[in-house]
């Protein structure tokens, strides 16, 4: 699916900045980063759980998947990886933060 198929059928939807309207992407990539049905839109403002802010010093940080808040406020990270392998594992940092999808 192209990623102008994928706004229609999800209008607001985040599109990395490497992925731009008209360029074909995988089904893969989709698959694993694109939105998903059971996604609900949200907004930042009616969050009932506590929100955590978290600088992280390098990247890959470990979302990998997240969702913008509507009006492009907020957002909410849909899967984390959920451990980290090792102290100092850049990819942990979201988990060692205290970050929880969804």
């Amino acid at each position: 699916m192209a990623a102008e198929q994928l706004l229609r059928r999800h209008p607001g939807t985040f599109l990395p900045a490497r992925v731009t309207p008209g360029v074909a992407v995988s089904a893969e990539y989709l698959e694993r980063l694109g939105p998903k049905d059971s996604d609900v839109p949200f907004q930042s403002a009616g969050a009932t759980g506590a929100s955590v802010d978290v600088t992280f010093k390098k990247r890959p940080f470990g979302i990998l998947r997240y969702q913008p808040g509507q009006g492009g406020k907020g957002a909410m990270a849909m899967e984390i990886i959920p451990k980290s392998r090792y102290p100092g594992d850049p990819q942990g940092q979201a988990f060692s933060s205290g970050v929880k999808s969804g």
